[in-house]
């Protein structure tokens, strides 16, 4: 299961890396068109490219935080789980072991009374 959420959580940053990828291209492409069309200069075009650059990298790191943070968020939350599967698998084994009667289940909600 770690594994699978290992592997989606790659393929979404390979993703995210290739869309930025090809939107410099096509950010170039479209400013290089713009200067030989004589609509915009070239140390224009390489201010606004260079400004298109800066902006996906803070997008582009921003994405990466909140991705790293989610990513450890689900593995918190497996790593909590599976430890209280472990927890359950045993306290049953000792309860099989001494012959005891399993307690109802143990995230059960206590029964509250209804008043009328």
């Amino acid at each position: 299961m770690l594994e699978n959420l290992q592997e989606t959580l790659k393929k979404t940053l390979f993703a995210g890396v290739g869309a930025t990828v090809m939107s410099a291209d096509a950010v170039k492409s479209a400013l290089t068109d713009l200067v030989n069309k004589g609509k915009l200069s070239a140390e224009d075009a390489k201010a606004a490219f260079d400004k298109a650059a800066a902006r996906g990298e803070e997008d582009a790191k921003a994405f990466y935080e909140k991705a790293k943070a989610r990513g450890e968020e689900a593995l918190e939350s497996l790593t909590c789980a599976k430890r209280i599967e472990l927890l359950e698998q045993r306290v049953a084994a000792l309860e099989a072991k001494l012959g005891c009667v399993p307690a109802e289940a143990p995230c059960a909600a206590p029964a509250q009374d209804v008043e009328n």
